[in-house]
């Protein structure tokens, strides 16, 4: 389901009309697919603690269906297996991680930063995003997804904003999320800088709804939903992320 435009690319998977309540669009998200922009100026450990509840129980029950689990570490520092939930990899199937080659560049010049690439010129955001996707195939290869199943989350977006720009961090975002919507499943990507930056403007465009982070002197993480209907984003508010 699109938004109704052509653009020549996919789009992001909005429905025309409104949901009656929050629920009913969790609802839609949990079995058209999704693509969620996690947001919100976190240290790592919030983004870890959301990315756990995010990527689901690791045993949710005998009559549910198995999940597919891919941790994806965006740079090649950052352990994506610390972003699971905690004993799934006693799950059958095991969850799956990719760590990336994107570099983080903190503090350098524009110019300084350029563009990392893979021999050919491939940016290195592209390269992973191709793995991801593979990785995804590779799953859905032994017959089709039940929705829901399949689970994939990134670490930070921020390595490839600081190396490639926002075209190649959202172009990343489209790829896999695309990937991900057409097994019915859900892909999150952190973005940790405030809701309102205008990278993560530019960022949603496509994904189906942001979930912004906050957690403050030692109180629980926290987080508010953005959808795509102003309303139903008012009537979440901020809820633990329990």
């Amino acid at each position: 389901m699109t938004d109704g435009t052509t653009t020549g690319k996919p789009l992001r998977r909005v429905a025309v009309e409104r949901p009656p309540s929050f629920g009913d669009y969790l609802q839609r998200l949990r079995t058209a697919g999704s693509a969620l922009l996690v947001t919100g100026r976190t240290d790592e450990w919030v983004q870890r603690h959301a990315s756990r509840k995010l990527l689901g129980h690791p045993h949710p029950g005998e009559d549910a269906e198995p999940r597919y689990r891919l941790a994806v570490a965006v740079d090649g520092t950052t352990a994506a297996d610390e972003f699971l939930p905690t004993g799934s990899e006693m799950s059958s199937p095991a969850p799956r991680t990719i760590h990336g080659a994107v570099a983080s560049t903190r503090g350098a010049t524009t110019e300084a930063a350029g563009t990392v690439g893979r021999p050919g010129g491939t940016p290195a955001s592209a390269t992973l995003a191709d793995d991801v996707v593979a990785a995804i195939d590779e799953f859905a290869a032994g017959g089709e997804l039940a929705p829901g199943q399949l689970r994939v989350g990134t670490t930070s977006l921020l390595p490839i904003l600081e190396r490639e720009g926002v075209d190649a961090a959202t172009e990343f975002c489209q790829q896999v999320g695309d990937a991900v919507r057409r097994h019915d499943g859900t892909a999150h990507f952190h973005c940790p800088l405030p809701d309102g930056d205008r990278q993560v403007g530019l960022l949603n465009e496509v994904v189906n709804a942001r979930v912004e982070l906050r957690q403050r002197n030692g109180d629980p993480v926290q987080c508010r939903w953005h959808t795509p209907y102003p309303g139903l984003t008012a009537d979440t508010g901020w809820m633990d992320f329990g």
